[in-house]
């Protein structure tokens, strides 16, 4: 698929978003193309692990301004957010470069993150004036903690790779190449015996996810009735400036010391 390139290779699945120009960013050809790879990858006895990335500077920029113009993509969020979380193997996010709104929920469905001395995360819904669509109410909580969680979601600060580090969002930050450090994590863990790994991710995930169906489909609800009453020019207006932040932070590589 044009929009998102995928191979495999010892067991491992490197799934790259390849709308580079558009920082990634998802709209209805990728959304679909996410859930059809994902469900094909479930079905492929070969992957036992794989990878999530993104082509050039931006890992995912989140919802395209076009698609959420023309027609809020709250059900195809929905559709491949629960095809993604519902896959038998781990999944790593080798974060790349920006990862905002609902690229930052894209990556908390992975299992965990390593990112890239380039990476930055935001939650910019309050910013744009819209809510969250991909489970980040109970993704982003249940990944660096309630209080943390909201300061993000709350003010739209942006975190780079060394904060996201300290505070838990990413496992570690990788001064090199962050896709080929993941497949080699990848390839490691593929090598274990899969009938084991996948009953160990099951215990976590059934633990982690009780509450993330109800949660999902509520953010899924009320993310379309906010969409539906935006106009063109505030949205545009808003995400343009909060483009022009990332792109100052994504500038500047950080290292953990």
């Amino acid at each position: 698929m044009d929009v998102l390139h995928t191979t495999i290779s010892d067991g491992v699945a490197v799934v790259t978003l390849a709308r580079p120009d558009a920082r990634n960013a998802l709209n209805e050809a990728l959304l679909n193309a996410l859930d059809d790879t994902f469900r094909a990858l479930d079905d492929n006895d070969a992957v036992r692990c794989a990878v999530i990335t993104g082509q050039g500077k931006a890992f995912c920029a989140g919802i395209d301004l076009g698609a959420l113009e023309n027609d809020p993509p709250a059900l195809l969020l929905h559709q491949a957010a629960q095809t993604i979380a519902a896959r038998r193997f781990p999944l790593i996010a080798a974060v790349n470069g920006a990862a905002i709104t609902g690229g930052l929920e894209l990556a908390l469905q992975a299992d965990f993150r390593l990112a890239s001395t380039t990476a930055v995360f935001a939650d910019t819904h309050v910013l744009v004036g819209i809510v969250p669509g991909w489970g980040m109410s109970t993704l982003l909580p249940q990944a660096i903690g309630e209080g943390r969680a909201r300061e993000m979601s709350f003010t739209g600060r942006f975190v780079g790779a060394v904060e996201a580090e300290q505070i838990g969002l990413v496992n570690r930050v990788v001064d090199g190449d962050v896709v080929a450090e993941a497949v080699a994590v990848a390839t490691v863990m593929a090598s274990y015996e899969s009938h084991a790994l996948a009953a160990i991710r099951s215990l976590y995930t059934t633990h982690a996810n009780s509450r993330l169906a109800d949660a999902q489909a509520h953010e899924t609800a009320v993310f379309s009735r906010i969409a539906t009453e935006l106009t063109s020019g505030e949205v545009r207006e808003r995400r343009e400036a909060i483009i022009a932040r990332g792109r100052a932070l994504t500038a500047k590589p950080q290292t953990a010391g």
